[in-house]
């Protein structure tokens, strides 16, 4: 299996290691007072820009999620405030999940700057918290595809028409592109950290009546970035034989994420005919 991860997100996180003396430390009541001043920015930053968007049709103009947000955002100053997202009404139960630990990686980084941690260690927190708050988008295979070249994500020439004869080793790659994949930040030395992605794909061939005729078990695919993936594809080469006769067939992507164990599918047609004629060019 062959996997490129492109488009990445730039990583914010990696700072050089800052270490403030004890005696350089602001005191806590500079700290509190930096912290609020950090929370209300960030909660009016996340007000102006939610409420700026056009609501969607069938949505309400008051922006409930904009609001908790912005709520849960203050965190940052009063880390031990009451919150309670079940008092926004309008919010389905994904952007509950959502602005929940939003919430709570707020608080962490309130806390962490009321007592004077160093900026290394107030990264990594926040590190953490947007892994937890990023797992909330589920696994997706968001297409698959058959082709005979690929140069990057989204850069490959597919197969038009999927129709191939039978009898022969005809070989296809099919392409798979993922979202919703959990990274760890995971440091590789002292002054180096990457972030690692695992995750392990399966295919299957099936009839149209739900028949599997062929399948290739787990295969691990790990890739290592120093800054974040926030698009992932995978190449699979497969080996169309004379085990499959003339008629129409599912090839399924199945891929599985090793941290979160969140596993996720995707399918695409293609036939073997007798006539020539009609084969992928």
């Amino acid at each position: 299996a062959t996997r490129a991860a492109l488009t990445p997100e730039p990583d914010v996180l990696a700072s050089p290691t800052i270490s403030t003396p004890p005696s350089q430390r602001p005191s806590s009541g500079s700290a509190n007072s930096d912290a609020k001043l950090v929370a209300e920015m960030l909660s009016q930053a996340i007000a102006t820009r939610l409420t700026k968007q056009a609501p969607a049709a069938g949505q309400p103009e008051d922006r409930p999620l904009a609001k908790a947000l912005a709520e849960a955002a203050l965190a940052v100053g009063d880390p031990d405030q009451s919150f309670d997202v079940h008092s926004f009404k309008g919010l389905d139960d994904d952007e509950k999940t959502f602005v929940t630990k939003f919430h709570d990686a707020c608080a962490l980084v309130g806390r962490d700057l009321v007592s004077g941690k160093p900026l290394s260690e107030i990264s990594a927190s926040i590190g953490k918290s947007l892994a937890s708050i990023e797992s909330t988008k589920p696994l997706r295979v968001t297409r698959v595809d058959l082709a005979t070249k690929v140069e990057g994500f989204g850069r490959i020439t597919p197969i038009e028409n999927r129709r191939f004869l039978p009898g022969r080793s005809t070989q296809v790659i099919l392409y798979s592109e993922i979202e919703g994949f959990v990274s760890d930040r995971k440091e590789q030395t002292v002054a180096k950290a990457a972030w690692v992605t695992n995750l392990a794909t399966k295919i299957s061939i099936i009839t149209k009546d739900g028949t599997e005729v062929w399948s290739r078990d787990w295969q691990a695919v790990s890739d290592a970035s120093e800054v974040r993936r926030n698009e992932f594809f995978i190449c699979d080469k497969v080996t169309l034989t004379d085990f499959l006769s003339v008629g129409s067939y599912i090839m399924k992507s199945t891929i599985r994420d090793e941290t979160s164990g969140a596993i996720a599918e995707k399918s695409i047609d293609f036939a073997l005919v007798a006539d020539p004629s009609l084969v992928s060019r």
